[in-house]
């Protein structure tokens, strides 16, 4: 699988967009890819859904 640099470039940014510490233009450059981009909406898919699995350990 061939990774152009947007998708790179998102990838980096995927953690402190789901934390909520990006600046508003890089804010934007994600959720503008996520809308177009398949496997890198998967990997945030992901990424939120393993949050949400340690939050439910943490809990028990």
């Amino acid at each position: 699988m061939i990774m152009d640099k947007k998708c790179e470039i998102v990838r980096d940014l995927l953690f402190g967009y789901k934390d909520n510490t990006l600046h508003n233009e890089s804010k934007k450059l994600v959720e503008e890819h996520l809308k177009t981009c398949e496997n890198c909406n998967k990997i945030f898919q992901d990424l939120k859904e393993e949050e949400n699995n340690i939050s439910s350990e943490k809990k028990k």
